[in-house]
């Protein structure tokens, strides 16, 4: 899930501004778009509660940890992989400290490394 999100999110800059920074001074979504986003959100949060992440601030660091490595790709290294390599380590690290056991969490193929 964080891999497919990074991906996502790193494959357009003007995508990522639009959907995830206020780019625009004053800039306000409209109701109906706001409510993609939540919607996008409460996905996440209900996916996260099958793995037993029931603290919303478990999922505030969780979206935090990944738009900063996002940014920070975007930023720093367009094109390249220096922030995307950081995924699998920040995701086990967050896993770790909220307590979700490796052995329950699905692996990526390539790394053996949690997702």
């Amino acid at each position: 899930m964080a891999r497919l999100y990074f991906e996502f999110a790193t494959a357009d800059l003007a995508r990522n501004q639009l959907m995830n920074q206020r780019t625009i001074p004053g800039f306000e979504p409209s109701a109906d778009s706001y409510a993609v986003a939540v919607r996008v959100l409460e996905h996440g949060v209900t996916t996260l509660a099958s793995l037993g992440v029931s603290d919303r601030e478990d999922f505030d660091i969780w979206v935090a940890l990944l738009g900063g490595l996002v940014d920070q790709q975007l930023a720093n290294d367009p094109g390249g992989d220096r922030f995307g390599r950081l995924l699998d380590r920040t995701v086990d690290m967050w896993a770790d400290a909220i307590g979700i056991p490796k052995e329950e969490a699905p692996t990526s193929r390539k790394s053996g490394r949690r997702k």
